[in-house]
Parts: C-alpha cells; sequence; structure tokens
C-alpha cells in the first residue's frame, strides 16, 4: 500500500492504493497514549483551623501537677494518692489511679510530639511510570 502524505493537513493520511478494501490507515488523532504514574503527598496538617482543641486551663493545670510531682521524683501509685488526698477528681468523676497519671503524662507527651511535626515538610514520592494506549 502507498501512502501519500498531506502537507495542508500533516496528521492525515491518504491511501493511494489497497490491495484491500478492509484496510485503512489511523491517524494520530484516533491514537492515545498517556504517561501514567501516581504522586502522593505526605501532610500532618489537615485542616488546623478546624482542629483547634487546646487543653482546658484546668486540664494544663492538672498536667502541670503531676508533671512537677513526677519530676520530684514520685511514681504513679504515690502522685494517684496525693491527688486522691487532695479531693481531686479525674476528669470522668472518679478516683485517680496510677494507670490515670500515666495516661495524663503520656497523652500530653505525645500531643506536644505530633504538634512538632505538624509544620513538617515531606518530599512527594512518584510512581514508576507506565504508558497506557488506548
Amino acid at each position: 500500500m502507498k501512502v501519500q502524505w498531506d502537507t495542508q493537513n500533516p496528521s492525515q493520511f491518504t491511501p493511494l492504493l489497497s490491495s484491500s478494501s478492509d484496510w485503512t490507515i489511523k491517524t494520530d488523532q484516533e491514537y492515545a497514549n498517556y504517561l501514567c504514574f501516581t504522586v502522593s503527598v505526605q501532610f500532618n496538617n489537615l485542616n488546623p483551623e478546624y482542629n483547634t482543641r487546646k487543653y482546658s486551663p484546668e486540664q494544663e493545670t492538672l498536667h502541670e501537677l503531676i508533671k512537677s510531682l513526677h519530676d520530684e521524683g514520685f511514681g504513679y501509685r504515690e502522685i494517684a494518692e496525693t491527688l486522691t488526698e487532695r479531693g481531686l477528681k479525674t476528669p470522668n468523676g472518679k478516683r485517680w489511679k496510677q494507670n490515670n497519671v500515666y495516661s495524663v503524662l503520656k497523652r500530653h507527651r505525645e500531643r506536644a510530639e505530633r504538634l512538632g511535626r505538624r509544620n513538617r515538610r515531606y518530599r512527594p514520592t512518584i510512581s514508576r511510570m507506565r504508558l497506557e494506549y488506548d
């Protein structure tokens, strides 16, 4: 088969001679090639303006008290007994136990770490590229 190049419309081919009427020539407009890949971006500040939960003044005061007792060398059980002797209750209105004291210190530390990572920048990752034909 011979093909003629149309200089007026370079994307069109015109067959001059064909050995079979079933043969057709597809133009570039009929093919679609796609370069496919995925870009993943990690970030830690998803809607920070909506996530403004902070410790209440009572929670801050309680944490500072527990932290100061812990820094003085008190154990979790001793801190729980001290809080109970002072007439303080847990946020649920119950007696203090050593696991409650541990949780207050642990959660405050974890929150501080999360807030420290909030504005960290991560490099985007790009998957392997592949060609897809249509």
